[in-house]
């Protein structure tokens, strides 16, 4: 039978704070914190802004962007790169990647790409996670793949 974990609303509340400041300042969404703690807040603190509250920081309507950015179509967002797509070639792509995991210290996640570079990246290797592949890495935390077909 698994432990119960046994934690103080000081400690409940640092879990927010420390996500918190992974995501920028923002609160946290429910989704975003691990499931054996959301009940646990929930549980101590009722519903989930209050917890957020509770914490000092202000609710949040999740991790969506108010960047117009975000609504734009696939031919808006090639028009922000700095040249055609067709003139990077696959190591320029792949180095946008490499270049994001070496500043953060770790893969990057696919959010933490642009969206005009996913798109690219995509279009190119026919998924993010391909491009991941080829760059010789994961994206966040997921392990690379040894048993994946390769594509020809």
């Amino acid at each position: 039978m698994p432990r119960a974990i046994t934690l103080s609303d000081e400690e409940l509340l640092d879990i927010l704070r420390e996500k918190a400041k992974e995501l920028n300042g923002r609160a946290p969404i429910r989704s975003e914190i691990e499931s054996r703690y959301q009940v646990i807040i929930k549980n101590r603190f009722g519903p989930w802004n209050n917890a957020i509250r509770k914490a000092g920081l202000v609710p949040s309507t999740g991790p969506k962007s108010e960047k117009k950015e975000d609504y734009l179509s696939p031919n808006e967002l090639m028009k922000k790169m700095p040249k055609p797509y067709e003139e990077y070639s696959d190591a320029e792509l792949l180095d946008i990647i490499i270049k994001k995991k070496n500043d953060l210290g770790r893969p990057p996640k696919t959010k933490e790409l642009k969206l005009e570079e996913r798109l690219f990246l995509s279009m190119r290797f026919g998924s993010i996670s391909k491009a991941y592949v080829k760059a010789g890495t994961s994206i966040g935390n997921r392990p690379v793949s040894k048993n994946r077909k390769k594509n020809k």
